[in-house]
């Protein structure tokens, strides 16, 4: 099971003080920090690194369009299998939390303009749908630390990170985390 980033990193700073008393290898110990100092920007209650793509109608769309909003972001592709399980659950999370002041996100990392469009309104997928062009190499990948897809993201109404690796709509977690950004 995927412990969220903010855990992560709690206990990898336990680990590497501990290492770092021990090891006298300063790459190693430059290395291991650099990791941390990367990952620190996605903990909680930090601002959300900047995003800007096109959706399915042309217009671009910004994280800054979005604040006031709970914004639950799911990063995904076409050809990603796992990713593919996701949008049943993530319907069912939509309707269930339509009333709320919330926006259900989907950024596809996808080459394939032509197969993210034609999925997106064959499957008549709900939410605002955006291509981050670039695949592997956009800029959300590499500003949220992706390594693997589907990821799912929570933005505070304030633009600020609650989870940068947030539990998939099919998790029975998603509901109570949602819930609680919702209250806060």
């Amino acid at each position: 099971m995927k412990q969220s980033i903010n855990e992560s990193i709690n206990d990898a700073e336990l680990l590497i003080s501990d290492y770092n008393k021990l090891q006298t290898n300063e790459v190693y110990l430059a290395e291991i920090n650099d990791m941390i100092n990367k990952w620190s920007i996605l903990l909680k209650g930090k601002k959300a690194p900047h995003f800007s793509y096109k959706a399915l109608n042309g217009k671009t769309v910004r994280i800054e369009d979005l604040l006031g909003k709970v914004v639950y972001i799911d990063v995904w592709a076409t050809w990603c299998v796992p990713c593919l399980r996701e949008p049943p659950f993530l319907e069912k999370l939509q309707e269930d939390l339509k009333n709320n002041d919330m926006t259900f996100l989907s950024i596809s990392i996808d080459n394939d303009q032509v197969a993210w469009r034609s999925m997106v309104k064959n499957k008549k997928m709900k939410g605002i749908h955006l291509i981050a062009e670039n695949d592997w190499k956009s800029n959300i990948v590499a500003d949220y630390l992706i390594t693997d897809i589907p990821r799912f993201i929570i933005i505070g109404r304030d633009g600020n990170i609650i989870n940068s690796n947030a539990p998939r709509p099919s998790s029975e977690k998603i509901r109570s985390e949602l819930t609680e950004a919702l209250g806060s």
